[in-house]
């Protein structure tokens, strides 16, 4: 098996996943990438990723999605290219981007003073069919002041299962929190981690 090859794999059956918000299948992933491998040649690579853990069937559905671990291998093991580009002008219009583009909800928050954005566009995931991954949406906002004790210092990303109070586990959080100020990205599990990994860098250099 390429390894290499299965590596390539991996990245577009990612990228494509976080466009096409769905799950991905082996011919028209082979579509997608011109042909440079066959269906059948797809489906062996899909299979060798699958027993590595990184990717999935879900129940009902054709095609496959990245596992947790599969989403961390994409954000650790691949140059930080990000999947959109924000224009960064001011915190205001970043986090009016982010809402917009990403189905993402930011909480910011600045000593005593907090301000959430993107909660104009929750009706998007009334399309979800896990019913859970909305009820964990609204509880994570209402309760954010709670959740925010368990959070470090510094920069992370939590994905599925790391975020031990989601019961969908279809959660993801992106949050950098420095000295006084907590930013706060979250929204579904298939996400733009290295967009968002990405402004948490940049983030951290204003902050």
């Amino acid at each position: 098996m390429d390894l290499i090859k299965e590596k390539e794999i991996f990245f577009w059956f990612v990228r494509e996943y976080i466009f096409r918000k769905k799950p991905i299948g082996s011919k028209y992933l082979a579509k997608k990438i011109k042909n440079k491998l066959s269906a059948p040649s797809i489906r062996i690579y899909f299979r060798c990723l699958a027993e590595k853990g990184f990717l999935e069937n879900l129940t009902n559905l054709k095609g496959r999605v990245p596992t947790d671990k599969g989403w961390y291998y994409y954000l650790e093991n691949y140059p930080l290219s990000p999947e959109i580009h924000l224009n960064i002008k001011n915190l205001e219009n970043i986090f009016e981007e982010i809402t917009k583009i990403t189905e993402n909800i930011v909480i910011y928050q600045k000593e005593n003073k907090e301000k959430i954005y993107g909660l104009k566009y929750m009706w998007r995931f009334f399309d979800y069919e896990d019913k859970n991954f909305l009820k964990d949406l609204f509880e994570f906002v209402e309760k954010f002041n709670y959740y925010k004790r368990f959070l470090e210092e510094n920069k992370k990303i939590l994905i599925g299962e790391k975020l031990f109070f989601s019961k969908s586990k279809n959660l993801s959080l992106c949050y950098l929190q420095k000295r006084n100020e907590i930013v706060s990205i979250i929204g579904p599990k298939r996400n733009y981690y290295h967009t968002l990994k990405s402004l948490l860098n940049e983030l951290e250099k204003i902050l």
